[in-house]
């Protein structure tokens, strides 16, 4: 945002923030370490940075004299052209994407852009009144967004950033600020498997709602989507639920959808060694999330007995479904569980048919690893097509940095097979 304010002829422009250690170009000013945010008030606007809660007590002066904007506010209140909003708890990034290339393929001018990483002030210069924007929107990013895209799409909501919101409600109130300011010509994609739609039937949201489901028709045969997993199957739907608004080919639809295998570090096949398969899906920070990925290896062609790796650091999710859904799948074989959060999930998990344990507690990944390994490896020589699967169903502060940190040291792990 800096940067751009630079290049559209601001000079004035002060980067706030907590490290000490910002590396700056000379044009900026800076109000760095334990008090960046005292003194907001001087300033003529200032711009939020996701990361940073609406509810920090030293925004509430900025928010009263109507100082405080965002990113993401900027960008719709300035985008020329209809924006495609997407949100929910999981799956924004892969819906975006599915959407992206759909809409590519069918030779629209679009951008993606928003949580899944690029920021959209990159690209508006470029925009033209018949681009497309898809944009993958947080709740950290709709908290106080006073405009609503064109195309809103809500995929599940559960809950999630309990270490940033102040309670499940309020993130399940940010999230509805997608559809909030929408109007009558607008569009509003919601999932009819969840409950959460039935707080989308007040009068306040004007625009035409489509409702999708996990079991919605597919354009081509179940065994040929190229994404792994059931909990997928309500991504493609919203996304061929947009699609089919900008009047896509149902041909570049069905291409994409069996050609389009995931993100990295979402249920990402890493490779195959000694017999063992290996996974991961290191973006599973929830832990439904985590139930998804395990399940997914219970049938078709994936199909094969699981050696899970779980846990991480807290963000005092529940997970008491997710233990029950551990018990009750025979497919999967071990836990192997790491940090505060895996000894929560530890006292959800019962023991196993034959009275032995289900899950063992490591001090890292790379131990987790090598014993997922020597006990796949032992079913690899019995003739089975094991699974090692990292799904962690919890955050990764404990050990690294973020999901993607954790994913690489994963895959590095499998250097030492031969």
């Amino acid at each position: 945002m800096a940067l751009y304010l630079l290049d559209h002829g601001f000079s004035r422009i002060t980067v706030c923030d907590q490290k000490l250690d910002v590396d700056l170009m000379d044009e900026f000013s800076a109000r760095l370490g334990e008090d960046y945010l005292q003194g907001l008030e001087d300033f003529d606007v200032v711009f939020r940075s996701p990361g940073i809660s609406v509810n920090v007590p030293e925004l509430a002066g900025v928010r009263a004299m109507g100082k405080l904007t965002s990113v993401t506010q900027f960008f719709l209140e300035k985008c020329p052209c209809p924006v495609i909003g997407v949100t929910g708890t999981k799956g924004k990034g892969t819906t975006s994407t599915l959407l992206f290339q759909m809409l590519r393929g069918a030779g629209r001018d679009v951008h993606l852009g928003g949580n899944i990483g690029e920021p959209p002030v990159n690209f508006l210069d470029e925009l033209r009144s018949k681009s497309l924007v898809i944009l993958e929107m947080s709740s950290f990013q709709l908290m106080d967004v006073s405009i609503s895209p064109h195309v809103a799409v809500v995929l599940n909501v559960t809950s999630e950033h309990m270490d940033y919101h102040a309670s499940v409600e309020e993130y399940r109130v940010a999230k509805m600020n997608i559809a909030r300011f929408q109007k009558a010509e607008n569009f509003l994609i919601l999932n009819a498997d969840y409950p959460y739609v039935q707080q989308y039937s007040g009068s306040e949201f004007l625009a035409k709602k489509i409702f999708v489901s996990r079991g919605s028709e597919l354009p081509c045969g179940r065994d040929e989507v190229g994404l792994l997993g059931e909990h997928h199957l309500e991504n493609i739907a919203a996304a061929i639920a947009v699609a089919k608004i900008f009047d896509v080919p149902r041909d570049v639809i069905a291409r994409v959808v069996r050609e389009f295998t995931g993100l990295p570090h979402r249920l990402e096949f890493v490779d195959e060694r000694a017999g063992v398969r290996f996974y991961n899906d290191s973006f599973s920070t929830i832990p439904e999330t985590s139930i998804a990925g395990f399940t997914a290896f219970a049938h078709g062609k994936s199909a094969g007995p699981v050696f899970l790796l779980a846990g991480g650091s807290e963000k005092n999710s529940d997970y008491s479904e997710w233990g029950k859904a551990v018990n009750a799948d025979a497919n999967l074989k071990k836990v192997f569980l790491v940090g505060p959060s895996g000894e929560r999930m530890a006292r959800e998990i019962s023991p196993g048919p034959d009275d032995t344990a289900r899950f063992e507690m490591v001090k890292n990944l790379k131990e987790g690893f090598e014993k997922a390994f020597r006990e796949a490896d032992i079913m690899a020589h019995a003739g089975e097509r094991p699974v090692v699967l990292l799904s962690p169903g919890a955050a990764s502060f404990n050990e690294f940095k973020n999901y993607k940190e954790r994913g690489e040291a994963f895959r590095a792990l499998l250097e030492f097979i031969r």
